[in-house]
Order: structure tokens, then C-alpha cells, then sequence
């Protein structure tokens, strides 16, 4: 269970308490710990108010700090218009997130900066947030002294790390998570800049999938050496049984992710329509929230599918095994998807996947062996992928099983190990 102290909203520094700065140069290998200070600046990342927000950022922390490190993390957040805040959710939501927290034993600061809303200067986001976080940040770097700044985006957290890290000179590590890459790399201007600059700025570049690094090489080619860490995901006790089939002859598929366009809500609708057309019973639980909720709620009424989909909103990391459990296919053909560790969490569940051909997952598993991989945006080959699973229980059940296998290999802790020693390259007498 996540525990999070709040402390006192005044002084974010001394409310969570620093130690005595330590020496770095201990013996990794002699010892199992890493004597070394690790400042992490990530807008993603948990509060109290946004649970599951860049959990994966926290779930790193803590097994770099299960490793040793002693670990910060700046994560700046909009500032919320009172106005704004009366009558948009999303933005009441950011106001309720605390200046600072003890998130399972991780200090956490979260500084507001400024931006405009709906993204319309992204290109300056960089600079407003260094300008939010600058004062937080020079307390930071002169009473903690981290050994290694690591940025995860570099728009707008690898940027305003770039300036922070001006002065202070430490080694920056900057992870890309594929926001960078397919939202301000792809379209050029003035957002590619500012990722470029970032990224040359950078020690150490990580990209969390193959794919990901080769658009990332394409787009920056003179950029400091790309690195592939692949993600973790939290094992959990249920990854030890393995139910690839309900009672009965219906069919529970699962989605989990942000309800937005790529993820291919609409077109798993589609391909959940067409089955049910020719007889086949399907339930169908999307668990997650997002901004084309409605539009999606609008088409399972077009398609008479309101007794077949249930829409479950957003579900906290603890309680996400329930919903991998009462599964049989976990399906989300989702593109410009850099990793995916919902993927990871289905396959430790034992369930079969259905995911995208050359996307970031395709780096770890086989089609047919491990998954079944089809075309992006193609609602018949979804179709065509579940009733397949649908019609033969005993390749689904080997397919859940292989993947199970497999996921259970990438924990945060062997993510923790990879990224510690990119670290120690970077401080070669830490």
C-alpha cells in the first residue's frame, strides 16, 4: 500500500529533512549500496490528489533507493487559476496536489510554474518550468549536492534540469518516454529545438524501448549515447496463477490505459461490435479516464454495445490486479505506444495480450508466442486477433502462460540495477 506524509506546505526542504551530505566512492559491488544522491525532475509523477500519475517514475525511485541511492524528486506542477480551478475538474485536481510529501520514504516537491493552458506554448514549457522550480531547486543542489541530476521528458523537466544544471555541472540523465519523441520531436518548430537541446545537453539519454531509441537516433543523431532501460512493472502475488478462461462461454477483454486517441478505445469498439454481430458474447472494461471519454460513451450507444461495455474509470495501482484477474484477454492495439507496462502487468496476470506490430512491446515479446501483434488502426485484425484467442482456449492458454514467464523478468529492481549503473559509468570513483 502507498503510505504519503504531508508535511508542512511552508518550507518543502526542511519539512522532509536532509541528512548530512555524504561521501560518494563507496564499494557497489562489496557492499550492495550506492552511496550516491540522486535528484529526480519529473512533472510525472504521484501525489495524494493524482495517484496513478507517472507511477512508474516513483516505482524507479523507490527501487533505486531499495538499491541504496538516496533519492529526491522535483516534480513541477501548473499553476491552477482559481477561475480555471471553479470549472474544470482537471485543473480543481491540480490545486489539491500538496507542495510537499513523503511518498514511501521519497521526498517529493511539488513547485508551480506557470504555462498556458491546452498546451498552445508548449515550446516554452521548458522555461516556465525552470523558472517555477529554479528556487526550489538552488536550495536542492546546494544543501543535498546530488551526484546525478535524471530528467524524465525532456520537455519540459530535461530542459529546465539543462538550466538548472548550469551552475551545478552534475552529470544529466535524461529518460524519453515517447511523449518527447511522437508529440514534439515528430511535428518540428520550435518544440523540436527545445527537445534537441535538452537531449545534447544530456550525459546519458534513456529510452525505454528499441523503437522508441531508432526515433529518437533519426530525429538527434548527434545527441549523447541512446541507452534502452526497458520499464518495470510492481509483481504482484497474483502473477503465480494463471486463468486465461471465465466460466462460461463469455469473453471479459480489458483495456487500462488513458482514454485517448492512440490508445484504439474506438477501435477495439469496433472490432467488439463486429464479433457481437456474429454471436459471439463479449464483456468489454475499460478502466481508465481521459478526455475522449464521451466521445467513446457516444459510439457504444451508436453501436447498441451499452449492456457489453462497461466504462470503470480510473483504478489505483493496488487494486489493478482485480481487474487483470476477471479478465480473459487484456487487448489494447494502441500506437505511438513507447513501452506499455499495463502490457507487463496483463502477462504477469497469465493472460494473453493483443498489442501492436512495432511498437515498444514488440521489443520483448513474439507474435504468436509471447502475444499476437496486429496492424495499428486496423478494427478487423483486433477482430480478428480475439477470435482467434476466442476459439481456441488452449493457444490462449499458452500464450498467457509464456508471457507470464516472461513478465516476470522485468521488475523495477532489475530497472533500478541498469539505470544505477549508467550512474556509476557517468561517476566513474562513485
Amino acid at each position: 500500500m502507498t503510505v504519503v506524509q504531508e508535511p508542512s506546505t511552508s518550507a518543502p526542504i526542511e519539512s522532509v529533512g536532509l541528512e548530512p551530505r555524504r561521501t560518494t566512492g563507496s564499494d557497489y559491488a562489496a557492499t550492495g549500496k550506492a552511496d550516491m544522491r540522486v535528484l529526480v525532475v519529473s512533472h510525472l509523477y504521484p501525489s495524494p490528489a493524482r495517484p496513478t500519475y507517472g507511477v512508474f517514475v516513483h516505482d524507479q525511485a523507490r527501487a533505486l533507493a531499495s538499491l541504496g541511492c538516496d533519492v529526491r524528486v522535483i516534480s513541477p506542477t501548473l499553476y491552477a487559476p482559481p477561475l480555471l480551478s471553479r470549472f474544470q475538474p482537471r485543473w480543481r485536481v491540480l490545486r489539491e496536489v500538496p507542495r510537499s510529501a513523503v511518498r514511501e520514504g521519497i521526498p517529493v516537491y511539488h513547485p508551480r510554474y506557470l504555462n498556458v493552458p491546452w498546451g498552445l506554448l508548449s515550446a516554452c514549457s521548458g522555461y516556465s518550468c525552470y523558472l517555477g522550480v529554479r528556487s526550489l531547486a538552488a536550495r536542492l543542489l546546494s544543501d543535498f549536492q546530488p551526484d546525478v541530476i535524471h530528467a524524465h521528458t525532456a520537455l519540459p523537466d530535461g530542459f529546465a534540469a539543462m538550466l538548472l544544471n548550469r551552475r551545478a555541472r552534475n552529470p544529466l540523465v535524461i529518460t524519453v518516454h515517447g511523449y518527447d519523441a511522437y508529440l514534439h520531436l515528430r511535428p518540428g518548430g520550435e518544440r523540436r529545438k527545445r527537445v534537441t537541446q535538452a537531449l545534447l545537453a544530456a550525459d546519458r539519454v534513456v529510452c525505454v524501448s528499441e523503437a522508441l531509441r531508432e526515433l529518437c537516433r533519426a530525429w538527434v543523431p548527434e545527441a549523447a549515447s541512446f541507452q534502452v532501460v526497458h520499464n518495470g512493472f510492481r509483481v504482484h502475488e497474483a502473477t503465480t496463477e494463471v486463468r486465461p478462461r471465465s466460466r462460461g462461454d463469455q469473453t471479459t477483454l480489458l483495456t487500462v490505459g488513458t482514454l485517448i486517441p492512440r490508445k484504439a478505445h474506438r477501435h477495439v469498439l469496433e472490432a467488439v461490435a463486429a464479433l457481437r454481430d456474429q454471436g459471439r458474447r463479449l464483456r468489454y472494461r475499460i478502466v481508465g479516464e481521459g478526455y475522449v471519454r464521451s466521445d467513446l460513451e457516444r459510439m457504444v450507444a451508436r453501436l447498441g454495445l451499452g449492456d457489453v461495455v462497461t466504462f470503470v474509470g480510473p483504478v489505483p495501482p493496488e487494486a489493478l490486479s482485480a481487474e487483470y484477474q476477471a479478465c480473459d484477454l487484456f487487448v489494447m492495439p494502441s500506437w505511438d505506444e513507447s513501452f506499455g507496462v499495463v502490457y507487463l502487468e496483463a502477462m504477469a496476470h497469465g493472460k494473453p495480450i493483443v498489442a501492436c506490430v512495432g511498437e515498444g512491446i514488440a521489443d520483448i515479446v513474439e507474435d504468436g508466442e509471447t502475444a499476437v501483434l496486429v496492424p495499428t488502426r486496423d478494427s478487423q485484425a483486433v477482430a480478428a486477433a480475439i477470435s482467434s484467442l476466442m476459439h481456441d482456449p488452449e493457444r490462449a492458454r499458452r500464450i498467457g502462460e509464456a508471457g507470464r514467464r516472461l513478465a516476470t523478468q522485468f521488475t523495477w529492481r532489475r530497472n533500478a540495477e541498469q539505470v544505477l549503473a549508467i550512474y556509476r559509468e557517468l561517476i566513474p570513483d562513485a
